[in-house]
C-alpha cells in the first residue's frame, strides 16, 4: 500500500528540530518549517507544541524567518523556558506565550547545535565557536578554538554535549572531536574524517558520536570504538540516550546501540518510514521524521502524532 502524502497546506509543517520537556512528562516543543512558503527566500519556523493525550498547542505565533539549529528545555528559577537557537545566530529564550531574544554573540557566523551541560547552555557553529549563556547573553567559551572566516572550506563544529561542565565533547566537519578539561580545551585525535553530526555524553560514561556515511563510534578520549555496520553508508542525523539505550537515526532507519554494534528498530506506526531528529526525556524517546509527524516511545510502545494542518 503505497504511502499516503502529506498535503501542501498553507500551514502545514514538517519538524526537523526538537526539544522534550526534561524530566518526566509528555509535553515535547517542536520547531517546524512550513511546506507552502510564500517567496522562495523566505524559510519560515514556527514554534509549537505536542502535549498530553494527543493535543497541540502554539508556542508563540510569530513565526521566524529563519532554520532553527537547536533547541533546548530548561528551567531557571522554578520557570519552564524553552530555548531555540537559530542558524543565523539568533537566538530565542521563549516562556509561555512570550518571546525574549537574545543578542548574537559578538563575530558569530552561524550556530549548528546547542545543549544544556551542567547549568549552563552551550552552543557551538561555525570557525570552532563555542559560546556559554550566562543567562543575558552569550560568552566566547573557545576563543583558543576560534579561526578566522575563511571561506566555504571552513572548520565547522555541529554539536555539543558533557559530563559536567569541566568534561565537555563538541564534534563537527572532517572527524573533528575536542575536549573540555575544565581548564583549557583541546583537539582529540579522531578515528574518522567524515564529517560528525551529533554527539552524546552518556550516563554509562562513554561518548557516542556519529555522521556522513553510517560513521558511528563511542569511547572517549581518543580511545574509539567503531560500530558502523559494513556497507551500511547512510548519513547518521540524529543520536539520542533514553535510560540506559543509546538510538541512532539515519533518514530510512532507525537503530540501537548494543554491546555488540547496532540493532534494527522497527517502528510500525510511522507512516512516513522515515526519520531525522532524536531527543528523550526521562518518559519517551521522540523522533522528528521530516514531516508534520512525530514519534513517541514509551519504552514498550511507539504512537506517531501529527500536527493537524499536515493532515
Amino acid at each position: 500500500m503505497a504511502k499516503k502524502q502529506i498535503p501542501q497546506h498553507k500551514a502545514a509543517l514538517y519538524f526537523n528540530e526538537l526539544a522534550p520537556i526534561r524530566g518526566e512528562g509528555e509535553r515535547c516543543a517542536l520547531f517546524g518549517h512550513f511546506y507552502h512558503l510564500p517567496d522562495p527566500d523566505v524559510v519560515l519556523t514556527r514554534s509549537v507544541a505536542a502535549l498530553p493525550n494527543g493535543a497541540w498547542g502554539v508556542v508563540n505565533d510569530i513565526d521566524v524567518n529563519e532554520v532553527v539549529s537547536a533547541a533546548v528545555y530548561f528551567e531557571e528559577g522554578g520557570k519552564r523556558q524553552l530555548f531555540a537557537a537559530y542558524r543565523s545566530g539568533q537566538t530565542f529564550i521563549y516562556q509561555g506565550t512570550l518571546r525574549t531574544a537574545v543578542p548574537k554573540p559578538a563575530g558569530v557566523g552561524f550556530l549548528s547545535g546547542a545543549n544544556k551541560i551542567g547549568d549552563g547552555i552551550y552552543a557551538c557553529g561555525s570557525q570552532n565557536m563555542i559560546f556559554r549563556f550566562d543567562g543575558a547573553a552569550w560568552v566566547d567559551f573557545a576563543p583558543s578554538l576560534r579561526v578566522p572566516y575563511g571561506g566555504p572550506n571552513d572548520p565547522i563544529l555541529n554539536a555539543i554535549d558533557g559530563f559536567g561542565e569541566s568534561d565537555i565533547y563538541a564534534v563537527g566537519y572532517n572527524g573533528a572531536i575536542v575536549h573540555f578539561d575544565g581548564s583549557a580545551w583541546r583537539a582529540l585525535d579522531s578515528p574518522t574524517n567524515q564529517h560528525l553530526h551529533q554527539v552524546v555524553c552518556h550516563v554509562d560514561g562513554k561518548v557516542y558520536f556519529c555522521g556522513r556515511s553510517g560513521t558511528i563510534f563511542r569511547g572517549g578520549l581518543g580511545r574509539w570504538e567503531d560500530l558502523a555496520l559494513p556497507g551500511f553508508d547512510q548519513d547518521f542525523w540524529g543520536l539520542a540516550a533514553y535510560g540506559p539505550q543509546i538510538y541512532a537515526c539515519s533518514y530510512r532507519s532507525l537503530f540501537r546501540v548494543a554491546d555488540t554494534g547496532l540493532v534494527d528498530v522497527a517502528v510500525a506506526v510511522n507512516s512516513a518510514g522515515t526519520f531525522y531528529r532524536l531527543a528523550s526525556n526521562k518518559s519517551y524517546l521522540w523522533a522528528t521524521t521530516g514531516t508534520g509527524r512525530v514519534l513517541r516511545f514509551d519504552g514498550t510502545q511507539w504512537i506517531e502524532m501529527t500536527w493537524p494542518d499536515s493532515v
